[in-house]
């Protein structure tokens, strides 16, 4: 039988995601088990898997559990920490199949904003860092349709983590890419 496709998981076949190992890291696996045991992060993470948006689920949580805010946010905020690294053998696989001519997919359950974030680094073999920033123009003024003339920066704000500047002249603007 002529192998025609391959189709890989992302999680845990190309990337290794590991919540608990990295949670243990950085507060401890007591402290750990206590917020998993109090919080329903990976239900959360599996709405977000669906669908729902990362930030709004993220600020729902810290709404519903305030005692756990600051690992809630770690949540947000270090999550690519927590899909990575690549799995050697099964990259080393997908690399063979491909210089053989045999078409690679990946499929993946990340949600929207997450798949985003994992694919900025992935893509680019690890040389695209974070954080990332994201540059834009918004609010009224510019004779755009409603459509583009939104002010999200409130919304923007109220991601725990996540940091919003308004430069107000085109040197602050400069002041800010330095």
């Amino acid at each position: 039988m002529k192998v025609s496709a391959v189709v890989f998981d992302i999680g845990n076949v190309l990337i290794g995601w590991t919540p608990e190992q990295f949670f243990d890291a950085k507060i401890g696996a007591d402290r750990r088990q206590a917020f998993f045991d109090a919080v329903p992060i990976l239900a959360a993470n599996a709405a977000i898997d669906r669908g729902s948006p990362f930030p709004d689920t993220i600020v729902q949580l810290v709404d519903q559990h305030p005692d756990w805010e600051a690992e809630i946010t770690l949540w947000h905020t270090c999550w690519l920490d927590m899909v990575s690294p690549e799995i050697t053998r099964s990259v080393r696989l997908l690399r063979a199949l491909r210089r053989q001519g045999i078409p690679v997919f990946a499929l993946s359950n990340f949600g929207a904003e997450t798949f985003e974030i994992a694919k900025a680094r992935y893509m680019t073999g690890g040389q695209m860092s974070m954080p990332l920033v994201i540059r834009t123009a918004n609010g009224g003024g510019s004779r755009f349709g409603a459509q583009h003339s939104q002010s999200v920066e409130n919304w923007a704000m109220m991601i725990p983590g996540l940091k919003v500047v308004a430069p107000s002249s085109p040197a602050d603007v400069k002041g800010l890419l330095a």
